[in-house]
């Protein structure tokens, strides 16, 4: 959109900068349009103050946003249950039999086998010391 354009020109021109952060980038989450809109309203901003530029008409283009593009309505948040079971390393508070390692733990030995630490951690063999 601003390829052939001198900064003065897209400065002026608060239709062709609207249209492209609701048009042409629509289909981008609000993140990056945002961040587009930042990088050309900063970029005037500081011409202006360096007095390259008199004065701009991008000050208040503003980015609506309508929430997530992708809304994960299929996660289900864990129990307060469910994260002290895990947190207390799987340890069945009726019978105090151990089900997993505690999350130190597996965390200790999957540093000690290599794998990263984004990986989940069934694809390293840990077995409960039960």
């Amino acid at each position: 959109m601003f390829g052939g354009k001198t900064l003065a020109q897209v400065a002026q021109d608060r239709d062709g900068v609207t249209e492209h952060l609701t048009v042409t980038m629509k289909h981008l989450s609000n993140t990056p349009r945002q961040q587009t809109r930042l990088v050309i309203v900063g970029t005037c901003d500081e011409a202006v103050k360096a007095g390259r530029l008199a004065r701009h008409n991008l000050a208040d283009v503003t980015v609506a946003d309508h929430g997530p593009k992708n809304l994960r309505s299929d996660f289900v948040f864990p129990t307060y249950e469910q994260v002290k079971f895990v947190a207390d390393g799987g340890v069945n508070p009726e019978t105090k039999e151990r089900r997993m390692w505690p999350a130190s733990q597996m965390a200790s030995r999957r540093i000690a086998c290599g794998t990263r630490s984004r990986r989940p951690c069934s694809r390293v063999a840990c077995r409960s010391p039960t």
